[in-house]
């Protein structure tokens, strides 16, 4: 099937085309706002725009009859001894996750090692660490900020 794949019920899983990018997260921004929040607001959607426009991150989305229903944004960082892919954010619509969150982790685990990523970071809230854990994901840790 290719980089993207076409699931039952019309469910389009895959990355979503650049030029799309302001669109596609202004239709699930209330969930990309609410999980920025959770992000300590570090970024603002015109940021992820812009990073996405600029191909320093990159966005995946789920898409069910013509609505998206769900997307992913990634970005690739690099340590002195690792590369790695950070899932930076992760916005559902309802209780969506479950029907496209394997598949699209999948896609976007080869699209990592194609980049010469060796790990996968993720980051999110406590809620979090069992479907993280189901996903392959180990060694959960709380990150947490202090105002300066």
């Amino acid at each position: 099937m290719g980089a993207a794949e076409k699931l039952s019920n019309e469910l389009y899983i895959g990355p979503a085309p650049t030029a799309m990018a302001a669109r596609i997260i202004q239709a699930m921004q209330p969930q990309v706002e609410k999980a920025l929040a959770f992000c300590f607001n570090t970024h603002a959607v015109s940021d992820l725009v812009e990073a996405i426009h600029n191909h320093d991150m990159q966005l995946w989305n789920a898409i069910r009859g013509g609505q998206v229903i769900g997307i992913e944004i990634t970005e690739i960082l690099c340590f002195p001894r690792k590369k790695a892919c950070n899932l930076l954010l992760t916005a559902a619509r309802g209780n969506t996750l479950r029907s496209w969150g394997a598949p699209m982790l999948e896609q976007i685990e080869t699209f990592a090692r194609a980049q010469g990523c060796t790990m996968m970071l993720g980051r999110g809230r406590m809620g979090w660490s069992k479907l993280a854990h189901q996903y392959g994901f180990d060694k959960p840790f709380i990150l947490s900020a202090k105002g300066l």
